[in-house]
């Protein structure tokens, strides 16, 4: 008899996911939605915020320069060790939780703000030739348009 309880929710549970997907119009059907696991957090992943740079030597301050924060291509091996996919996959981690935190008072005393600027840093002095940087300054970008998100002060090295 319990296999037969079984079977008879299991098919309702498929049948119930099978059927088109509505809106929860009331308040009782929210709650008992609530006991049932919902995929949906799987189906949209947006893209991750692009992080940008520029040198500021003069006045007109220089051109924004892509950060290199992509990950590399995959390969078989990489299943066994991929220390520079992760540490690229970390990088991109950050700026999403930097975007994250900016309702903060002072975005600049978080620590994920800090590990951006110590990234920016970092991808500066191997890009300039390792001459030395006085002022820089780093934004964050919106994945889909372009649009800019976040403006860093402007940091001395």
């Amino acid at each position: 008899m319990n296999w037969l309880i079984a079977a008879l929710f299991l098919l309702a549970c498929v049948a119930l996911a099978l059927l088109p997907r509505r809106n929860a119009t009331s308040h009782a059907w929210t709650l008992l939605r609530s006991f049932f696991p919902s995929w949906r957090f799987f189906e949209a992943i947006d893209p991750p915020p692009l992080l940008s740079y520029r040198l500021i030597d003069g006045e007109p301050a220089g051109a924004w320069r892509a950060a290199d924060i992509t990950p590399p291509p995959r390969r078989a091996l990489d299943m066994l060790l991929n220390a520079q996919g992760n540490l690229q996959l970390a990088y991109r981690s950050l700026t999403e939780r930097l975007l994250s935190e900016l309702d903060a008072p002072d975005p600049a005393a978080l620590v994920s703000y800090q590990l951006l600027r110590r990234l920016v840093t970092t991808q500066l002095m191997a890009a300039s030739s390792r001459e030395l940087v006085q002022r820089y300054q780093f934004r964050l970008c919106s994945g889909d348009d372009g649009s800019e998100l976040f403006v860093s002060a402007v940091h001395e090295h």
